[in-house]
């Protein structure tokens, strides 16, 4: 704007003068602080960092210079956006400052809290440990959890695939071939996270029976021919039969035997053992003692002529 001056001496004389153009602005600019992220649980943002975006306006001179801190007095520069990762509080300020020199209010985001980290959790399993990654015992299931920032709200340990938090961090798996055990966590910001691990568990021995196969004769005797023996093992906890062991003495070495060819004997008895794959050992089982004479009887008959 320009303003005019105009004067008129008492002869008549006329003149004029002016101020030269000039600008006024004597209002303050001012700020708003908005914050852009995921909201979560219980006053929270979550799984990412909150975006901070001042927000000048003046509407004469114009915005000069911008600030944005978590200082509560942010120094003006042209900061005008910044990003808030973990953590439990925080205030962002922003002031800013027109071309006239005024300078607004400070503004403020408001105080919040962000948590952009998953929980962690583990699940592992604790018993008398067997051969071949199994337990021979029954397997106690537990489930490890953490959070740093906005701690464990909800959690959950289970069988089921879909998320489930049940509040229980430990359990018992029994005989199984196989099973998967899952854990489930919460932290209060919202953020999720699961785990799992698989365990196999055989706690019964397996067992064998000796059966014996030849042609029976008299008087509990086998007759014709050797007498086959033969170990039959079985296991019902899962993991399977895998050594056999069959032999003449009380306490059979275990390797692969299975069969054993029995030829004359007046009397003997065959002892099984068998181990399953978690390294249980079954019960010493046997034949029962048995005799076998494969051989012909001889005679012979003699003739005497003497006295004819």
């Amino acid at each position: 704007i320009t303003w005019y001056g105009y004067v008129k001496d008492s002869v008549g004389n006329v003149n004029k003068c002016n101020s030269g153009k000039f600008k006024v602005d004597i209002s303050k600019p001012e700020c708003t602080v908005t914050r852009t992220g995921i909201t979560g649980n219980n006053g929270w943002y979550k799984e990412s960092a909150v975006t901070l975006t001042l927000n000048p306006t003046d509407n004469l001179s114009g915005i000069q210079q911008t600030g944005l801190s978590t200082s509560s007095n942010p120094s003006l520069g042209n900061k005008t956006s910044d990003t808030q990762r973990d953590i439990a509080s925080v205030t962002w300020y922003g002031k800013v400052k027109d071309n006239a020199g005024n300078v607004s209010k400070v503004c403020n985001s408001g105080e919040f809290k962000v948590d952009t980290t998953k929980p962690t959790c583990s699940v592992s399993f604790s018993g008398t440990s067997g051969n071949n990654g199994w337990y021979k015992s029954n397997a106690t299931v537990s489930l490890t959890k953490n959070d740093n920032l906005s701690n464990v709200e909800a959690f959950g340990l289970s069988t089921s695939t879909s998320a489930t938090y049940n509040s229980s961090s430990s359990s018992t798996q029994t005989n199984t071939a196989g099973q998967r055990w899952n854990g489930y966590v919460r932290d209060y910001a919202g953020n999720i996270n699961s785990c799992n691990n698989s365990v196999k568990v055989d706690t019964s021995k397996p067992y064998c029976t000796v059966t014996l196969s030849g042609t029976s004769g008299s008087n509990g005797w086998y007759k014709s021919g050797n007498v086959t023996v033969t170990l039959n093992a079985s296991d019902n906890g899962d993991s399977g039969v895998a050594k056999t062991g069959l032999g003449k003495t009380s306490s059979p070495s275990l390797g692969s035997t299975t069969s054993a060819s029995q030829g004359n004997t007046t009397g003997v008895t065959y002892y099984g053992k068998v181990e399953d794959a978690a390294g249980n050992v079954s019960d010493v089982c046997n034949s029962g003692s048995f005799k076998v004479d494969k051989s012909n009887p001889s005679c012979s008959i003699s003739v005497s002529t003497s006295g004819i």
